[in-house]
């Protein structure tokens, strides 16, 4: 249950939901995992009747930010996957996170080409991003993955900055806190992207810190975003600002840029759509049904989710 003004309210074998003066019911023992996300009204009843039926209630911030978990007093699921996700072998999760990322990247520096009639390839950069793809399969170590995830990113963000107008002062990706409004758009939208992810894991019952390819804090939030940036963030936003973004749409800072709320508003209309909360979904469970169940790790074709907004400019 995501976004704000929901009255959220049960019996004991029935999940009410009232928002929007629309009211949807659910069996108790159908939602085995309840995820509130932003601001709603819960009756304490709720988590009473869903703790009497083995059930999850999950809370978070509007952002995805994980807020509260209730669990039933015996459950221990989330431990249990815990200690799968830490055993699990994490090279070759890397590696398909890798090889799917930029294998997408790829294809959107392609589409790319075709939507603006020039290429944005230098010569031989073509050739050095498909050979890092080959060279994937001989990588026997994380840390040497993770070299050439970073730098086949740092390759792709560059080639792109060349389909933008150079006026917008974006170059290539860097790190907080950005000076240009195109890096601060792509941290606006990962965000978004990020929340999403965040919450589906918390679904599953992953443990958001234990990552495959990336390590620290959110890190498996991190590993999954990569399968879904290009399509669902960097596609539509680079759209965008090719479409034409102006000064009065951001502020330049001492010390970082600001968007303007008609920016803002521009942009959550384009990722509204190209978000598929769906596929993220589809994504979530089917990395869940590896970890758990030792199965080969399957990564969704972006064919099924790719962007339904104009990418053409206007």
């Amino acid at each position: 249950m995501s976004g704000y003004g929901a009255h959220i309210k049960s019996t004991p074998r029935l999940l009410i939901v009232q928002k929007n003066g629309t009211t949807t019911e659910y069996p108790i023992g159908d939602v085995h995992h309840l995820l509130v996300v932003g601001g709603h009204t819960i009756h304490s009843a709720v988590l009473q009747h869903m703790q009497n039926a083995g059930n999850w209630v999950s809370f978070f911030a509007a952002d995805g930010t994980p807020v509260g978990l209730i669990r039933p007093p015996e459950d221990r699921v989330d431990e249990q996957v815990r200690a799968i996700q830490r055993h699990a072998p994490a090279h070759s999760y890397a590696l398909g996170i890798t090889r799917a990322a930029l294998g997408r990247r790829l294809q959107v520096i392609g589409e790319t080409t075709v939507v603006t009639g020039e290429s944005p390839l230098y010569q031989g950069e073509l050739e050095v991003l498909q050979d890092a793809r080959q060279e994937l399969e001989y990588l026997v170590t994380l840390d040497e993955i993770r070299r050439l995830h970073r730098l086949a990113t740092d390759m792709y963000y560059e080639i792109m900055a060349r389909t933008i107008p150079k006026g917008t002062g974006f170059r290539r990706r860097t790190a907080r806190p950005y000076m240009d409004p195109v890096n601060t758009m792509l941290s606006f939208s990962y965000g978004i992207l990020s929340g999403v992810c965040a919450v589906h894991l918390a679904g599953a019952h992953l443990d958001a810190n234990i990552g495959l390819l990336h390590q620290g804090e959110r890190a498996l939030v991190r590993d999954l975003t990569e399968l879904f940036k290009p399509q669902m963030v960097d596609q539509p936003i680079f759209a965008l600002v090719r479409q034409g973004i102006t000064a009065s749409d951001y502020e330049i800072g001492e010390s970082r840029c600001t968007l303007s709320d008609a920016l803002i508003r521009r942009m959550l209309l384009h990722l509204q759509t190209s978000i598929e909360v769906t596929a993220i979904g589809r994504q979530v469970e089917m990395l869940a049904d590896a970890l758990i169940r030792n199965r080969e790790f399957q990564i969704l074709d972006p064919a099924e989710f790719l962007p339904r907004i104009p990418l053409k400019n206007h």
